[in-house]
């Protein structure tokens, strides 16, 4: 045993231990301590793989092009004013601008930034599905509270709830309908701020924001699978396509809206952004990418999709409901 070891059990020897149990408590911290570090590592490197799998994917999504490439289907296009960016993905056949049969237009349907698209496409159609379902749902409870007070000789429509959520606070309503002797159901004075959150527009505040607030109570994994279901694809008809991220551009998420159309002559649209400044046209369109052909040909196919769809007469869909319910009935009995 060495002189340092024998001054360290002379100094352990009043604490009531052994040298050796102090030693080996050392052990499980260093121990503690390498696990940490092999954890941390692993973590690391996993993430450092995700983002390189990522960037490696979004390789083949563009494909390399000259600058004096002529234009093709599946190119996307920018221009700017001002602050405003606007972003276009051209549809106009390869064979038709080879030939110069678009009668010198292009036309493209408009990319959008995956904020945008949640922000001012998809909520505010969400926040309008979720204030008719709430308010049907809430005013059938408050109707059966009523009833049990004036034997229904009053109600409550979903339009004047909403008119009422705009004006008073939900105790100033209850306290009005229940004559502040009903002790109204927690869940149903949820659901009515939930539902004011949504009718009210308050200066500043934005739709995600008033959409998460009205979720106040909901789990995190429920919130997230409700703005998750935004970019849900495999749902009806979808009339938008999600690309990762463009050539050139900061942030990730871009969204084809499969709706919006439009077009641009062909002296207004240049092949890169030096283009545009050596022919002084700084609020022109230019080209920044060419996605693939399978990316390209995937969008075309929905695009072609969603128009070509035969919208049947009204009487022949519920004459096939009907039958349906005939056979159905028949098996089940």
């Amino acid at each position: 045993m060495s002189i340092d070891d024998g001054r360290a059990k002379t100094a352990l020897s009043g604490t009531g231990r052994s040298f050796w149990s102090w030693e080996f408590d050392i052990l499980k911290i260093h121990k503690r301590y390498l696990i940490s570090s092999v954890s941390y590592v692993i973590f690391y490197r996993y993430y450092i793989i995700k983002i390189g799998v990522f960037l490696k994917m979004n390789n083949h999504v563009w494909m390399h092009i000259d600058a004096s490439d002529e234009f093709r289907q599946g190119d996307v296009i920018k221009k700017s004013i001002g602050s405003d960016e606007f972003l276009g993905f051209l549809i106009t056949a390869d064979c038709d601008i080879a030939q110069k049969k678009s009668a010198d237009k292009f036309s493209y349907i408009e990319i959008v930034t995956a904020e945008f698209y949640i922000e001012n496409i998809w909520l505010p159609f969400v926040i309008v599905k979720c204030i008719e379902s709430k308010s049907i749902d809430i005013c059938e409870k408050l109707n059966a509270i009523i009833d049990k007070i004036d034997g229904g000789e009053t109600s409550i429509t979903p339009y004047s709830l909403i008119a009422w959520l705009k004006e008073r606070s939900v105790e100033e309503i209850c306290d009005i309908i229940g004559d502040k002797k009903i002790k109204f159901d927690e869940s149903l004075l949820t659901n009515l701020r939930s539902l004011q959150t949504l009718c009210r527009n308050d200066d500043g505040i934005s739709n995600v924001e008033k959409y998460k607030k009205s979720m106040t109570g909901s789990s995190e994994k429920k919130i997230k699978s409700e703005f998750r279901s935004a970019f849900d694809s495999n749902k009806g008809f979808p009339d938008f396509f999600l690309i990762p991220e463009i050539p050139t551009l900061s942030g990730i998420g871009y969204v084809v809206l499969l709706r919006n159309f439009g077009s641009v002559k062909r002296e207004n649209i240049f092949y890169s952004e030096a283009d545009i400044h050596i022919n002084d046209q700084p609020q022109a369109f230019y080209r920044i990418g060419r996605l693939n052909d399978t990316v390209r040909f995937a969008i075309m196919q929905k695009l072609a999709f969603l128009f070509l769809r035969i919208g049947l007469d009204e009487g022949f869909e519920k004459t096939c409901k009907t039958v349906v319910d005939l056979i159905v009935e028949e098996k089940v009995h």
